[in-house]
């Protein structure tokens, strides 16, 4: 990852791990020019992909997020529920394995 244009970046996100079953999305940002805000967007789903990678790389975890109130409507189609605590606290309950 070296040299990277960051014109070519559509997403990033950032994760901690809390302890051995609950990962944190500390941070996730998708270019503003191709979120689902954008009119002339190149490419869809860019957030909801990113969610289900890290969903897919901390398999067996739950994962808890903080975000603004506008974005629990996004976070709720992913499975994620509200959760009392901290600032909009919502937590993806990872199925069983």
């Amino acid at each position: 990852y070296e040299n990277l244009n960051t014109e070519d970046i559509l997403s990033v996100a950032e994760t901690s791990c809390i302890d051995d079953k609950i990962v944190c999305i500390d941070l996730l940002e998708t270019n503003f020019k191709e979120s689902h805000s954008a009119l002339n967007a190149n490419f869809k789903h860019i957030g909801t992909s990113m969610v289900n990678n890290i969903k897919t790389l901390f398999s067996g975890k739950d994962i808890l997020i903080e975000t603004p109130e506008k974005n629990e409507p996004f976070y709720t189609k992913l499975g994620f529920e509200k959760i009392k605590g901290g600032i909009n606290r919502m937590l993806y309950k990872s199925p069983e394995i």
